[in-house]
């Protein structure tokens, strides 16, 4: 009987110390206090913060945190009173997921910064909204990384910007709706960044879907892609090796992008530009896959062939036809745009002319040339123009195996 009791007290002490493990790794939060208070209880020990209610702040949310902290939005929203300050949520360390299907949004500035070599971010869905003109939703910086999944939606005048060294971005899932670039970097200030798309879709309105002005890698794997100018590039590497990759721009206008003087085709796909001398690494595109729309005729252009580095590889899908120069060597487009070796067309079948079949003068049995007797032979070069009908009968003999067969031609004018 001890010991049954024994059991007992053990499980029901256990059931309690599991509670109180999770009681103190979610942290319930109704407003500014208790979601300051939570984040300071969880740096440490690491957690879930659970919003039960729209929370508006009076200034900055700073995460710094030594342990994993996730954030679930739920329905609600957290966002800043309408003030001068310039970003709703800064992340200055450690690992944070934020989970939707709620919003995070700030009037002036930046919905979310990612600031730091130990921050790594992951919006799982929500919604993160900048309604300041000419800001950035979502700015990462200082070796930070951020990685887009779920159903997250990225909405401002810019989507997601990229700064300093080492910074990175992965896009798997979810959309960017943006004015200017759903994403992009800083060509004054960034080197060795890392952008992975691998789905998702990244729409522009005025400029270009995808600016990358900076040092570092773009990979495109996935995804769509529509702005005015889909991709600009000026300096680093860009490998395409799939997507939808769509210019919707009005053909025959242009527009200036970064500095003023270099006016840049809309409509075009792909445009890489190495005129301006500030910057020294030159853009260098690589294109293996990808399903690629333009309205302009040329759905890829060099700026500056003397200093870019444009190669089109076979898999890669074209509805214009691409300027050969960029097409690696024995490579072509075939009927529905696709690049593949010129060596896999079919070489096509020389179309028959439209002419009246004729049958071959077959030879006189006798070896004789002339006609037979009684019949009237018209020259054709010169035909009888009289009002009388002219019954031509040509008999040809042809002999096979003893047998003659006659074949006759009759015509009338």
């Amino acid at each position: 009987m001890k010991k049954i009791l024994f059991l007992i007290a053990t499980f029901v002490i256990g059931l309690a110390m599991i509670s109180n493990v999770y009681a103190q790794q979610t942290q319930e939060v109704t407003d500014e206090q208790t979601l300051n208070e939570a984040i300071t209880a969880l740096s440490t020990t690491g957690g879930v913060i659970d919003f039960k209610n729209d929370i508006t702040t009076d200034g900055l949310i700073t995460i710094n945190t030594e342990k994993p902290i996730t954030i679930k939005l739920n329905t609600f929203k957290l966002d800043r009173k309408n003030s001068s300050g310039n970003t709703m949520l800064n992340i200055t360390k450690g690992e944070v997921t934020i989970n939707g299907p709620g919003t995070v949004e700030i009037l002036h500035g930046n919905a979310i910064i990612a600031n730091g070599a130990d921050v790594k971010v992951t919006l799982d869905g929500g919604n993160y909204i900048s309604n300041a003109n000419a800001e950035n939703s979502i700015l990462v910086q200082n070796g930070a990384s951020i990685t887009v999944k779920g159903n997250a939606n990225i909405n401002g005048y810019y989507g997601i910007t990229v700064w300093d060294e080492n910074s990175q971005i992965n896009f798997e899932k979810g959309e960017i709706q943006a004015k200017a670039f759903a994403i992009s970097g800083n060509g004054s200030g960034t080197s060795n960044s890392v952008i992975n798309i691998s789905g998702g879709t990244l729409t522009s309105e005025i400029g270009a879907a995808i600016y990358q002005p900076q040092t570092g890698t773009l990979n495109i794997t996935g995804g769509n892609i529509t702005g005015p100018i889909a991709i600009l590039a000026r300096q680093g590497q860009v490998n395409i090796s799939g997507g939808t990759i769509t210019a919707n721009g009005n053909a025959g206008e242009t527009i200036e992008i970064g500095y003023e003087g270099q006016e840049l085709p809309l409509g075009t796909a792909i445009i890489v530009d190495n005129t301006e001398e500030t910057y020294e690494a030159m853009a260098k595109v690589t294109i293996t896959g990808g399903d690629f729309k333009s309205n302009a005729d040329s759905p890829i252009v060099s700026i500056s062939n003397t200093k870019s580095d444009i190669q089109v590889g076979a898999g890669a899908t074209f509805d214009k036809t691409v300027n050969p120069l960029y097409l690696e060597e024995g490579l072509t487009q075939n009927a529905s745009g696709k690049v593949v070796t010129s060596s896999s067309l079919k070489p096509s079948s020389p179309k028959e002319e439209n002419k009246t079949p004729t049958v071959p003068e077959a030879p006189n049995p006798d070896n004789t040339n002339q006609a037979a007797e009684g019949a009237n032979v018209v020259d054709a070069k010169n035909p009888d123009t009289s009002d009388n009908y002219v019954s031509i009968i040509t008999a040809m003999f042809i002999s096979i195996s003893g047998l003659v067969v006659t074949l006759k031609k009759c015509t009338s004018n």
